[in-house]
């Protein structure tokens, strides 16, 4: 077959679905709230040390901030739901010889379902990630892939890579190090958005016969 030929099966092309598209919005859209309401957080715990405020007006910063931290952990489980879910979508447009990831044989729900399983989730955050971005790109570019800027791999590897620093940060809150739970809470979920884009595009690329 030619190369330049657009994908005529389903072993060359994604399935057509734009659930994918709707769950990356869900994400970018949870993610720029939770933001949003961590600023107002920094904002109202800066108010409440810097001004020397009546009782009343202490007590209804004290209130915002503990509405503010409810509000923030439901827009992060909330996000973690989009993510899952446009995971498992990604994984299901493929065909099931491309449901693998390394040795281990994984289908849609099980590619999310490792994501809970504690200190393994880690290891499984790279490896099922890294594998889904190598199927893509494998497809898209084809024989051409060596010669492309595979910023997909770059971009999972520093998402993920944030993520554990962040964690690290969280672990050590109270201390010095305490600041690094930044890159969990800010940095890391625009590299998580990057990627999922990145793939949208890719899948996209397949669906409508563009692959190289």
């Amino acid at each position: 077959m030619n190369p330049y030929d657009p994908p005529t099966s389903e072993a060359r092309a994604p399935k057509r679905s734009a659930q994918n598209i709707f769950w990356t919005r869900a994400f970018v859209t949870m993610t720029v709230i939770r933001l949003g309401l961590i600023a107002a957080l920094l904002a109202t715990s800066a108010i409440s040390r810097n001004v020397d405020a009546e009782a009343s007006v202490a007590s209804t910063l004290a209130e915002a901030w503990q509405w503010g931290s409810v509000a923030t952990q439901i827009t992060f489980f909330a996000s973690l739901v989009c993510a899952g879910r446009w995971l498992a979508s990604m994984w299901g447009a493929l065909p099931r010889e491309d449901w693998k990831v390394g040795s281990i044989a994984t289908t849609p729900q099980s590619a999310v379902a490792y994501l809970c399983i504690p200190f393994f989730n880690y290891y499984w955050m790279f490896a099922m990630n890294l594998a889904l971005c190598d199927r893509y790109e494998s497809r898209a570019y084809g024989p051409w892939r060596k010669e492309t800027d595979l910023s997909g791999r770059g971009l999972v590897s520093s998402a993920a890579g944030l993520s554990l620093v962040g964690l690290v940060g969280a672990l050590a809150a109270g201390s010095p190090l305490g600041v690094l739970q930044y890159a969990i809470t800010v940095a890391a979920p625009l590299f998580w958005i990057f990627y999922m884009r990145h793939l949208d595009a890719m899948r996209a690329r397949l669906e409508h016969g563009e692959s190289r």
